[in-house]
């Protein structure tokens, strides 16, 4: 999970670099922390983790 955490992390700021407009850059947002987006999906996963793993993985989140 730390893996695909810092994938979903770089794979947000490259869409944040590359967003030319207003619009593309909420489209961004949208697809990484919206409702149905890709760190909220990774943050759901948090309770299929053991308890000396969440604090970790938290911590991981909250700097994405």
């Amino acid at each position: 999970m730390n893996q695909e955490i810092e994938s979903i992390q770089t794979d947000a700021l490259a869409a944040i670099a590359a967003a030319c407009d207003e619009k593309s850059l909420d489209d961004a947002r949208v697809a990484f922390l919206g409702k149905k987006g890709v760190l909220t999906a990774a943050s759901a996963g948090m309770k299929d983790l053991s308890k000396e793993d969440k604090p970790k993985m938290g911590q991981l989140l909250g700097t994405c």
